[in-house]
């Protein structure tokens, strides 16, 4: 019985493999396609945008994997359920249990798999992707360090400590040059926002450099007069998908003991933390599109077509109450494991109207 066991989850890891190529040739056209309108600008060329699609790949494909985990046991037992191994089986005594074990094994295996590349490889490679890509894109411009962002703007050298969003900036300081490359201001501003248009600094602290004298003073809030988009500090932007589990976390409290709205990364949060489970839920869903009805009768395009099926509903679902649960308020632990419960219900009574 190991032997079979082992047989049905090597066909099952084969198929989850083939699809896992598959999906990461379309993530890398559809990725590569998005991307043409912005080669050409600066430094960003055409090699360089293929790069930065490569470094995307992991984590875009992580989100994607309880799918791409259902499609291929799918196929696989679809496989063994057309050659007619899955009947000469059952006929010798495989339960439907001993395929589900054998399921569960394959989805461990591809779990580390997953965890690895969601949570080690996947964010590192997005974070150092978008930096890169935004300092090519800027032509130097902008640079992120491990001490904050710089920016230069003129004769204006701009450090910011820390990029809560696009528009929303924490302190910031000035550096002002001029024409003789001798600093004439030193500017710091505890926060700058972005708002209808224009950069409003609060609570700054100017120090003027003038005939061998130093003017200080104190404002509590002005126009920052300065050129710069918005999306040029998108190096600097703390995105979910660029930080693991456990910097979401830390994140997650950081914003929530500083007033700011946490509903996106909680709910982020959560949804990472309960992708093995979905992974899980997907692959034994598998299980009853062979053994649900006649195995002879249903044909491989047909099961291919309800998984698709099954795994596109289960992804718009997940992604459309997680939208609602953070206009309606609802508990982000709540909004994320509902989908994946629903989805394993259904499966356990399929399972056992299978039986």
């Amino acid at each position: 019985m190991r032997l079979i066991e082992r047989y049905i989850g090597s066909t099952v890891l084969w198929s989850i493999g083939v699809i896992f190529l598959v999906f990461l040739g379309l993530e890398i056209f559809i990725q590569f396609v998005s991307e043409l309108s912005d080669i050409g600008d600066a430094d960003y060329g055409t090699w360089q945008a293929f790069i930065y699609v490569l470094q995307l790949t992991p984590n875009q494909l992580y989100t994607l994997f309880p799918v791409m985990a259902l499609l291929g046991s799918v196929i696989g037992l679809g496989v063994l359920a057309s050659n007619n191994e899955l009947t000469v089986m059952r006929s010798s005594g495989v339960s439907i249990a001993q395929v589900f074990v054998a399921v569960l094994r394959v989805a461990i295996l591809v779990l580390i798999f997953t965890t690895v590349m969601g949570e080690v490889v996947g964010p590192y490679l997005q974070r150092h992707a978008d930096a890169k890509r935004e300092l090519l894109i800027s032509g130097g411009q902008a640079l992120e360090t491990a001490s904050g962002v710089w920016v230069r703007s003129a004769d204006n050298f701009i450090h910011i400590d820390e990029v809560l969003d696009h528009q929303n900036l924490r302190h910031v300081t000035v550096y002002q040059f001029d024409k003789d490359h001798q600093l004439s201001l030193l500017a710091s501003a505890e926060r700058v926002e972005y708002i209808n248009g224009a950069w409003w600094m609060t609570d700054i602290k100017e120090s003027v450099f003038a005939d061998g004298r130093v003017t200080s003073q104190h404002t509590d809030q002005k126009v920052w007069s300065v050129e710069l988009r918005p999306d040029l500090f998108q190096l600097g932007f703390a995105q979910a998908d660029s930080m693991n589990l456990v910097k979401l976390w830390h994140y997650v409290q950081y914003r929530a003991e500083n007033g700011l709205q946490v509903s996106t990364y909680q709910l982020a949060f959560w949804k990472r933390l309960y992708q093995p489970l979905a992974t899980i839920v997907m692959m034994l869903l598998a299980i009853p599109f062979v053994f649900f009805g006649s195995m002879r009768a249903m044909t491989m395009g047909l099961r291919i077509i309800f998984g698709v099926l099954v795994g596109v509903g289960f992804f718009i679902f997940n992604e459309l109450l997680g939208q609602v649960s953070i206009v309606y308020r609802v508990p982000a632990p709540l909004a994320a494991i509902l989908p994946i419960l629903l989805f394993a219900v259904i499966g356990a009574l399929m399972i056992k109207r299978a039986r």
